[in-house]
């Protein structure tokens, strides 16, 4: 009985606090077309905190917009525009390669973080990549129908990207650059009772750019 009274005494008094905190997920995401900014939570369920920044909404939701095909669900809610330089999508060359009954298009592409941010995520849809090269050395050598790429550390350096598709198929290539930082807006700073939770989303700031070829 002692026990059982010390279990209960300890549920009741087990609330987070600074040197107990609770961990939650916010970042802020601004695509350049359509241009639309979001706030995302990747949580399993909003908390008082973050629950501010996403009023009346009841489900997770993915965002193709943002993230393409392969999004995962998010909590969603919009957000301010903010006057963010997305990433640059660059072509250097794009030429028709004849291999034997198929025709093949290979491109050669800079892609840049204009902002500087650290974190760099390229990644080519709705079309197989058949062989690629990334600063010039070799990063795929067989078909990929979901080719990415994850860069950190760049900065002001671009990244020269290789690669070989069938031709007469449109498809595209993403960028979105990640800076470890959430926009200072009106809504309130995370309590002291409450802290980051480490996740590839948590406390960023994404800028997306999608470019139709």
């Amino acid at each position: 009985m002692l026990g059982f009274a010390a279990l209960v005494t300890g549920s009741l008094s087990s609330g987070f606090e600074a040197n107990h905190p609770r961990q939650n997920t916010l970042f802020y995401a601004l695509s350049e077309t359509p241009q639309h900014a979001f706030w995302l939570s990747s949580d399993k369920q909003l908390d008082e905190w973050t629950s501010t920044y996403f009023p009346n909404i009841k489900l997770k939701r993915q965002l193709p917009e943002l993230f393409g095909d392969n999004s995962p669900s998010l909590w969603a809610a919009s957000a301010p525009l903010l006057s963010l330089p997305s990433p640059t999508i660059q072509t250097l060359e794009d030429s028709a390669i004849a291999d034997k009954n198929t025709d093949l298009r290979e491109l050669k592409i800079q892609v840049k973080s204009t902002r500087l941010a650290p974190k760099l995520k390229i990644t080519i849809e709705g079309i197989d990549v058949l062989e690629s090269t990334v600063a010039g050395q070799l990063y795929s050598k067989y078909p990929q129908a979901q080719w990415s790429l994850n860069s950190v550390g760049l900065i002001d350096e671009s990244l020269i990207i290789k690669f070989i598709v069938k031709a007469g198929i449109p498809f595209k290539v993403r960028a979105i650059d990640f800076s470890y930082d959430i926009p200072v807006t009106t809504q309130k700073s995370r309590p002291i009772s409450m802290i980051s939770k480490p996740t590839e989303f948590s406390d960023t700031t994404a800028v997306v750019n999608v470019f139709d070829y």
